[in-house]
């Protein structure tokens, strides 16, 4: 419910570009190892499913632990009509 508060607001108050940024902080000092999951199975993702929507992410490896946070670009009205019109 903040998240829809906040991303459903920001349009109707700012002109400019907007992201959506969200960070996790654990107490696991392991931090992510990329692997590649096999088609099939049911899990196994781990970060590539930051690497198709997000902008942007990444973690922060911490002897206390470890901060994930990715960022993701928000279309609002405004800059769909700037790429359209090319502006």
């Amino acid at each position: 419910m903040l998240v829809s508060e906040v991303v459903t607001n920001a349009p109707r108050h700012t002109r400019g570009p907007l992201r959506l940024n969200l960070s996790v902080r654990d107490t696991d000092r392991a931090c992510p190892v990329r692997y590649a999951a096999d088609l099939e199975a049911e899990g196994g993702r781990r970060t590539e499913l930051l690497d198709l929507p997000a902008g942007a992410w990444g973690t922060t490896c911490m002897p206390t632990g470890k901060t994930t946070w990715f960022e993701i670009p928000i279309a609002t009205a405004g800059s769909v009509t700037d790429r359209i019109s090319g502006t």
